[in-house]
């Protein structure tokens, strides 16, 4: 494969790496928040649930995530078809 065009793949390679590193330990925070209420309920783990749902939903719909994704779509011919299927699933994500 060529080189792909020199300045958006790497922005959106790094990008990519962040989002996911962060989103990966947000999802596993939320996810064991979840167990724990469904399985031991409580208010406190109904609060830990709902605190963690929050700050989930808070990261995937972050203004500065939303206009980064935006901007590398926006040079979607310049981009890998993977990175283009992630950037489009965090935009869906960012949208409900």
């Amino acid at each position: 494969m060529p080189l792909l065009n020199t300045i958006t793949t790497p922005w959106a390679e790094a990008f990519l790496q962040l989002y996911n590193s962060v989103y990966e330990h947000m999802y596993a925070v939320s996810s064991e928040a979840s167990w724990a209420a469904s399985t031991d309920v409580s208010d406190y783990h109904d609060g830990l649930s709902t605190g963690a749902a929050q700050a989930e939903a808070a990261f995937e719909g972050d203004p500065s995530v939303i206009a980064t994704t935006n901007r590398l779509l926006a040079e979607k011919a310049k981009l890998t078809p993977l990175e283009v299927k992630q950037l489009e699933s965090i935009r869906l994500a960012a949208a409900n």
